[in-house]
């Protein structure tokens, strides 16, 4: 980092992660499919697997297992 940069100028930023609401968008539209008698397999799999990657980015944050044991919309 060069003298003439900030602390905030020389942070790399990382992808950005999920955040609860998009767990909760992602839980509510996999359920919608899956309420769907018309909805096909390969709807009802691409549902549940952009859920899945939803849950499985947003572990990665710091604040998930808090959030996730404070917010009343989780299932025990």
């Amino acid at each position: 980092m060069k003298a003439s940069q900030t602390a905030a100028q020389g942070r790399v930023q990382g992808p950005r992660l999920p955040t609860l609401r998009d767990l909760h968008r992602a839980t509510h539209a996999s359920a919608e499919v899956l309420r769907d008698p018309d909805a096909t397999l390969a709807g009802r799999q691409y549902a549940n697997e952009m859920e899945a990657a939803t849950l499985h980015a947003y572990w990665h944050r710091l604040t998930a297992k808090a959030e996730l044991e404070t917010d009343p919309e989780a299932v025990a």
